[in-house]
């Protein structure tokens, strides 16, 4: 069996971190313009990652054979469908009154306590989930392109919560930007999880 290295690998957080600027910077220079408010394109691009992404790990946990993997793609999923309810006005959409409580306010909070709690009952009760296993996951590239969407979430996060005192339009379009490249990697991961 191949040891893997414990180490994150610089070639690929280079091309990442290079993929990510010149996006950004195009979208500046190209389409300063484009709609980064509510429901606006950047906003919808956003909603159509995360959905492809929770559709693809949700098709990786029915396919896999280990349970382990079946309850990782499983949190996976959640996880899409977590940033899709934040990221998507459901009380706006046409859609059936029991939809919306699901996917709005106090129902959301409900219904995704109540999934996250379900996955962690299973969690503990296939506990022999091996600790090199995770560290092997994270270290893979799958799991190191996961790490570059938390990054670009959290810095989106930073944005939002005006961290870096920008102007407040200047501070949108940076945190939806990079939002959407958040979720584009969160997308990528789940193509390679697949693939794997």
């Amino acid at each position: 069996m191949i040891k893997m290295e414990k180490r994150l690998d610089s070639k690929l957080w280079g091309i990442n971190i290079g993929i990510s600027i010149f996006f950004i910077l195009s979208v500046l220079f190209l389409y300063p313009e484009i709609n980064t408010e509510e429901d606006g394109i950047v906003e919808t691009v956003q909603s159509i990652f995360i959905v492809l992404a929770m559709a693809l790990f949700t098709y990786h946990a029915f396919i896999s054979k280990e349970i382990k993997a079946k309850l990782a793609s499983f949190g996976l999923s959640l996880l899409s469908l977590t940033f899709l309810l934040r990221e998507l006005d459901v009380e706006k959409f046409d859609l059936p009154s029991f939809i919306i409580m699901l996917g709005s306010g106090a129902g959301r909070n409900l219904l995704l306590g109540s999934l996250w709690i379900i996955l962690l009952l299973f969690t503990f009760k296939y506990k022999s989930v091996e600790k090199n296993k995770i560290v092997s996951f994270l270290f893979s590239v799958p799991g190191q392109i996961l790490m570059f969407s938390a990054l670009m979430l959290v810095l989106g996060a930073m944005m939002d919560k005006n961290i870096f005192s920008l102007q407040n339009l200047t501070t949108r379009f940076y945190e939806e930007l990079l939002e959407l490249l958040g979720y584009c990697y969160l997308f990528s991961a789940s193509l390679l999880r697949i693939k794997q």
